[in-house]
């Protein structure tokens, strides 16, 4: 029998069927990631193996990708645009010099031809239970399905998943380091007597907002949340992060896998949050705020803060994900590493060249 017995792609009624997805999956494979974020030029299916439904994301070369489904926005056109909003006119020119023809070299080896195993289309994923012998047939069925395609998984964390981090090494995957992510413990000693977490709370305390986690009654809100999000991630941070669409927010709000919190002022929604749960650690996958706010109602600040009280409240390890680093650690959370892990040993060595390129891209970065 094939390794990669007992493992297909689902259709949409056998998906609907299924018990594991959430709806935010099914919604996505029914309709089509285009529905959903706009800049995600892919096809979305299903794998089922054994009791278990895992996403799948085909991807082909193209350009203006967002990060979450192209290698090359990920480690090129991502890292230019955060060099760009801190250098000077003339390193940026260094820095294109340097990145443009890199850049090419890895259009031109067909980088962004993956198939992504367990892509949720989000920056940090949540994460299927998958057993050695599932990653194992699972890639043995991709080899055989996608011949031409890299096999990747985003956002593996060893300290959160060292499991899942071995049984991938031991399927033959190569480790890229990825980004740097924030964990934070809420039962580590001393860490909600800081001085910052203790400034944030009794700001959150204060709060003139009503703090709610919504329902799905709550659906008429996702374009408030919509403009929020991309006033804040699309144009004042990159515009290669997902472009996710008011139907996108919709889903999110009434989905129970997710716990999305609003803050509430005169009716009127100034900043929200969304949590999820996944392998026994709380993810933080989505905040936004009116950046046009007064500074000193510190809506990101109470973002956080509340962040840090869920933790609190459910014992759970908090993946704050990336970005604003020294404000995370300031509050005590801890940095750590996170990989993809390729899986391209089917594919011509100069195809494999360009994952090798990144993979040393990676380890330059470790050391800066």
């Amino acid at each position: 029998m094939s390794t990669s017995a007992a493992v297909r792609e689902l259709d949409a009624d056998e998906i609907a069927r299924s018990h594991g997805p959430t709806e935010y999956l099914r919604a996505l494979v029914r309709d089509g990631p285009a529905a959903y974020v706009e800049n995600a030029s892919i096809t979305m299916r299903a794998l089922g193996i054994d009791d278990k439904v895992v996403p799948l994301v085909i991807a082909e070369p193209g350009r203006g990708c967002t990060y979450v489904c192209s290698p090359h926005s990920h480690f090129v056109g991502y890292p230019l645009s955060e060099r760009g909003k801190r250098a000077s006119a003339l390193a940026m020119l260094g820095y294109r010099a340097l990145l443009g023809p890199y850049g090419s070299l890895l259009r031109a080896c067909r980088i962004d031809r993956v198939v992504y195993v367990d892509n949720w289309l989000l920056s940090t994923n949540p994460t299927t239970p998958l057993t050695a012998d599932q990653i194992t047939r699972i890639t043995e069925y991709l080899r055989e399905r996608y011949p031409r395609h890299a096999i990747v998984h985003r956002t593996v964390n060893p300290a959160l998943d060292p499991q899942r981090h071995a049984y991938l090494r031991a399927a033959g995957y190569r480790m890229i380091k990825s980004r740097r992510v924030y964990l934070f413990d809420p039962r580590a000693d001393g860490v909600f007597r800081r001085h910052d977490v203790w400034k944030d709370r009794k700001l959150l305390r204060r709060t003139l907002h009503a703090v709610t986690r919504a329902n799905g009654a709550d659906a008429a809100e996702a374009s408030r949340l919509n403009r929020l999000y991309r006033h804040l991630y699309l144009d004042y941070h990159c515009r290669l992060n997902p472009v996710y669409t008011e139907r996108f927010f919709a889903l999110l709000l009434r989905d129970p896998f997710f716990s999305m919190f609003l803050w509430r002022r005169d009716e009127h929604c100034d900043a929200f949050s969304g949590l999820f749960v996944t392998n026994g650690h709380l993810v933080g996958m989505l905040t936004g705020y009116d950046r046009l706010q007064s500074r000193r109602d510190g809506l990101y600040r109470q973002v956080v803060a509340h962040q840090l009280v869920e933790a609190q409240r459910t014992g759970l390890m908090l993946n704050m994900s990336g970005g604003a680093g020294e404000f995370k650690c300031l509050r005590g959370a801890v940095e750590t590493v996170e990989f993809d892990a390729v899986y391209d040993r089917h594919l011509p060595a100069w195809r494999r060249f360009a994952w090798r390129l990144v993979q040393w891209q990676g380890a330059l970065w470790r050391m800066m």
